[in-house]
C-alpha cells in the first residue's frame, strides 16, 4: 500500500546521449497528486482497520516527503522521501504507540549506497540494532515507494517496465510491472476510470504479486491496493 521539479522527464531529442532504460529519467513525481489519502483495509471481507498515506512536496529542496501510518491491525508509521524522480534520500520505520515506539529501521541513500540500521527479526533473540551498508543498483527505489513509482510510470495499456527495490530485512529486489486496460472501479470514495498495474517483486523470501488501480487522469492517485497475503486497501476519502 502508500513524490517543482529540477529534473523533468528528458527524451532522446532533448539529450541524443541520454540512456532511457534508467528509471529515474522515466519516472516523474509531477504524476502523483500530493495530499492525504484514508484507505479502509479489509480481507476476506473483514474490516481490519485504517491506513493513510501522505504525500508531500518539500519546497525547499524539491523533495517528495511521503508517509503511511497502520490504525487498528498493525500499528506501524513509515517515512520515505525521495528525489523528484524518486531515487530515494531516506525511510523509517517505527512500530508500536505512544512517543517512544521502536524504531525498525532508518536508512539514508547515497551515491550507490545505503547505510543506517534495522533491528534482527529473529523472535529468539532480544532486538539489536543491526549495521546496513549495501551497494544498490542505479534503478533502485525505496521498497516503501514501490506503488508511487509504479503511478509516477507514462502508464499505458499494455506497457511493461521494471526496476529496482531496496528493503533491510531482504535486500534489493527486482520489480517487473505491467499495466491492464483502462476500467472503471467502486471503492467507498466513489467511482473512478483507472488503470490496473499489476507488479511482482522478486524477493529473496520468494516473489509478491501486487495490483494497483490508479487514476487516470493526472495527477494520479491509488484508489485501491490488493496485496499479497488478500487484503485489500480502498479509498475512503483524500483532503
Amino acid at each position: 500500500m502508500i513524490l517543482s521539479i529540477a529534473l523533468v522527464l528528458m527524451t532522446a531529442s532533448a539529450d541524443p546521449g541520454a540512456d532511457l532504460s534508467s528509471l529515474h529519467i522515466r519516472v516523474d513525481a509531477r504524476r502523483l497528486q500530493t495530499g492525504e489519502f484514508v484507505y479502509r483495509d479489509s480481507s476476506k471481507g473483514k474490516v481490519l482497520g485504517e491506513s493513510s498515506i501522505g504525500i508531500r512536496m518539500d519546497q525547499q529542496d524539491s523533495t517528495y516527503r511521503f508517509s503511511a501510518q497502520t490504525i487498528g491491525y498493525a500499528d506501524q508509521h513509515w517515512e520515505s522521501v525521495a528525489t523528484p524522480t524518486l531515487s530515494p534520500v531516506s525511510a523509517r520505520l517505527t512500530f508500536g504507540k505512544g512517543p517512544d515506539r521502536p524504531t525498525a529501521f532508518d536508512l539514508h541513500y547515497a551515491q550507490g549506497k545505503v547505510t543506517g540500521f534495522a533491528l534482527s527479526r529473529h523472535s529468539s533473540e532480544p532486538r539489536t540494532q543491526l549495521p546496513v551498508n549495501a551497494s544498490i543498483d542505479s534503478n533502485t527505489v525505496d521498497q516503501r515507494i514501490d506503488w508511487a513509482t509504479v503511478m509516477a510510470f507514462d502508464l499505458r495499456k499494455g506497457s511493461r517496465f521494471s526496476f529496482n527495490v531496496y528493503d533491510a530485512a531482504t535486500g534489493s529486489s527486482e520489480v517487473h510491472a505491467q499495466v491492464s486496460p483502462r476500467r472503471r472501479i467502486d471503492v467507498p470514495a466513489g467511482t473512478f476510470p483507472v488503470f490496473a498495474v499489476t507488479y511482482t517483486v522478486k524477493k529473496s523470501t520468494g516473489a509478491e504479486r501486487y495490483i494497483v488501480y490508479v487514476t487516470e487522469k493526472l495527477p494520479r492517485f491509488m484508489v485501491r491496493e490488493d496485496f499479497p497475503d488478500g487484503t485489500i486497501s480502498e479509498l475512503v476519502k483524500r483532503q
